[in-house]
């Protein structure tokens, strides 16, 4: 009981010692110091996000299996390893630039980047969906929506409209960085996508 007591009563000893200590340094004007803590613990948190995306390295791999890219790269892509049996080269693909993009700036940096690149995703994904339906009319598509196609052209003008919006405060690298990527995939689909037998079988 009265060791019981004794704990107890330290323990508040404490608790009452790191209040006041809390309170001197925020008396002191240094409570911004916890608030470096939190942005990087924050940050080390956002980063991590960022960079499991690495896991979508099998998206490179189907993508790479349905021969979208040039012969040499969609052979690299579905390259296995013989140990782990994963798609090793589709996983480094993604690996190295989502690791460099979280060493290579702050979380407010990043995250603006992301929702950027994920915008114009399914801004792309839903223009596709329009098109292939309207394009190729002839052909039977799987896939049924409920209310087609107001889904998709909801999704192209809410992805659009806000992707223009956050466009007009988004730094030059990442402008340059997003224009880079949907230069190089159009040119991709055009000159190999579009004419893979493999593909077109889909």
């Amino acid at each position: 009981g009265g060791g019981g007591v004794r704990g107890g009563r330290g323990e508040k000893e404490r608790g009452g010692r790191g209040e006041r200590r809390g309170e001197g340094v925020t008396e002191d004007g240094k409570e911004r110091v916890g608030g470096r803590v939190r942005e990087g613990r924050g940050g080390r948190g956002g980063k991590g996000r960022v960079a499991r995306g690495s896991e979508d390295g099998r998206v490179v791999y189907s993508s790479g299996r349905d021969a979208i890219w040039t012969p040499t790269l969609n052979r690299a892509f579905t390259l296995i390893h013989p140990r782990w049996e994963s798609p090793w080269l589709a996983t480094l693909f993604l690996a190295v630039p989502s690791a460099l993009l979280s060493l290579s700036g702050s979380l407010e940096e990043l995250t603006s980047f992301t929702v950027l690149l994920l915008l114009l995703i399914y801004l792309v994904v839903a223009a596709c969906a329009l098109c292939s339906r309207v394009l190729r009319r002839d052909r039977e598509h799987p896939y049924r929506m409920p209310l087609w196609p107001l889904p998709a052209l909801l999704a192209v003008s809410g992805a659009a409209w806000l992707l223009v919006t956050l466009l007009r405060e988004a730094s030059l690298r990442d402008l340059l960085i997003i224009l880079g990527l949907l230069a190089v995939s159009v040119t991709l689909y055009s000159t190999h996508g579009r004419l893979s037998p493999t593909f077109q079988k889909l």
